[in-house]
């Protein structure tokens, strides 16, 4: 059993390492709120993380956002992973016994839309792209909330 402090503890850190997974999301949906240089800043924060080619974009109210489809389902997949660790951190043991294997498992579909669209053999969609991407994420989330959670201890 852990201490009320402990507790505490491990809460304030999730609460720190959901908002490190949150901000890229949040901050990637801005330019549909911001003026013209504003919209350009954070196109250019996020160009080396992403091609930003409008055809493989989300819109919002017809502003395209800063990252493509992947990216974004990859950084909804952070929160959510980030989310998912404080539910399932009574089994991180398990977990992370086959952490080689989640990541594979989880970034596999993300690899074969990839692929598959990459050789025009499967006309991978932004649904596709969103939820691979999104899947990678929650594993990737989910580790980078447990990495934060040490970092602070």
């Amino acid at each position: 059993m852990t201490s009320p402090s402990e507790e505490m503890g491990f809460w304030k850190g999730w609460a720190a390492a959901l908002g490190v997974a949150f901000l890229p999301l949040l901050l990637a949906s801005t330019p549909p709120f911001l003026g013209p240089s504003g919209r350009a800043l954070i196109m250019r924060v996020f160009a080396p993380l992403c091609h930003q080619m409008p055809s493989r974009s989300p819109y919002l109210w017809g502003v395209q956002l800063a990252v493509g489809h992947r990216v974004y389902g990859l950084l909804m997949g952070l929160s959510l992973g980030a989310i998912a660790f404080a539910a399932l951190v009574r089994h991180d043991q398990v977990v992370r016994r086959w952490t080689p294997q989640i990541f594979a498992v989880s970034a596999l579909p993300m690899a074969v839309d990839w692929a598959l669209g990459w050789f025009g053999l499967w006309a991978n969609t932004p649904l596709s792209r969103m939820l691979t991407g999104g899947l990678f994420g929650v594993a990737a989330g989910y580790w980078l909330t447990r990495a934060i959670l040490q970092a602070l201890r």
